[in-house]
């Protein structure tokens, strides 16, 4: 699903939308792709109805908070956002909003994606900016500099929404200068830290650190001396998703990352913990649409 057609799918009921996603058999925020130009930007809310389940993307992508305070997933460190936050995320980092349903006000932000052929080119034209090429972070901004950041993602959206004279233009020098002031701003500012660890955050470490291992709901409630219905109440409340589909996601998302290294296509479905390859054939393709090799060939097209 491209940003033109994004506008249209946050127009239908929640109801509309759980009937398309089934059938299309495939995560929507998986299927998101860019159109053919180096930056875009635009606005999403999310009401407390609404459940966005981990996921990646090719490019990189960069939140501006402007209303809600929803916890974030990040890899398998969880954050608390505030209004004026910035999320920056570089391609093939798993992320997701948490507990959306506890939200008072919706969760709405400018998102903000940036193709790394462009990032790749602005670090070898300056150097400096090559801390921008891997690191993800959480900023809390504030004073002028919170006002300053609001405006400029404010007005890359214009510029994709109205499209006026040159504005893929306007779109490519904003975004520039927009990921200078967010580098200046993160320079200055500490990072915030996660929230205290919970047993949630202890599982999902866990999983992090054995994908390639046997990870089922039993072993995992017998490795953390609590009842499966324990577990899979967190999974649920928390992220809205069985303890197996969330394994079953990030293995995904670690596969994905493994093709676009180049990895051998027979040596992934092992390395992520996958019994055979056909059965990480199925899964990847329910997920994406798309097979392994499809998936592997689209990357090599991508700029």
């Amino acid at each position: 699903m491209k940003i033109s057609e994004i506008n249209n799918w946050q127009q239908l009921s929640v109801e509309r939308r759980k009937i398309i996603e089934k059938e299309m058999s495939e995560n929507i925020y998986q299927a998101i792709e860019m159109e053919e130009i180096f930056a875009q930007c635009h606005q999403e809310t999310s009401g407390c109805k609404v459940s966005i389940p981990l996921h990646s993307h090719d490019f990189y992508e960069i939140l501006y908070v402007c209303n809600g305070s929803p916890q974030y997933l990040l890899d398998s460190s969880r954050y608390q956002l505030a209004p004026g936050d910035i999320v920056f995320l570089p391609a093939g980092v798993p992320h997701c909003p948490i507990e959306l349903n506890k939200l008072i006000e919706p969760y709405r932000r400018y998102v903000l994606w940036v193709k790394r052929s462009f990032l790749e080119t602005l670090i070898y034209t300056w150097p400096e900016l090559e801390v921008l090429k891997n690191k993800k972070y959480i900023l809390h901004t504030n004073g002028d500099c919170l006002e300053k950041l609001h405006n400029s993602f404010k007005n890359l959206s214009n510029e994709n929404k109205f499209q006026l004279f040159c504005w893929e233009a306007a779109l490519v020098l904003e975004t520039g200068l927009l990921l200078i002031d967010i580098q200046r701003v993160a320079m200055n500012i500490s990072e915030p830290k996660p929230e205290e660890p919970r047993l949630l955050d202890q599982i999902l470490n866990y999983i992090d650190l054995n994908l390639n291992n046997k990870l089922d709901l039993e072993q995992i409630s017998h490795k953390f001396y609590v009842s499966s219905r324990t577990v899979s109440r967190l999974f649920r409340l928390q992220l809205n998703v069985s303890c197996s589909q969330f394994i079953t996601q990030k293995r995904l998302i670690v596969a994905k990352n493994l093709i676009s290294a180049g990895k051998p296509l027979e040596q992934i479905y092992n390395l992520v913990g996958f019994g055979d390859y056909s059965s990480f054939y199925r899964a990847f393709k329910r997920e994406y649409g798309i097979s392994p090799s499809q998936y592997r060939k689209l990357g090599e097209r991508l700029p």
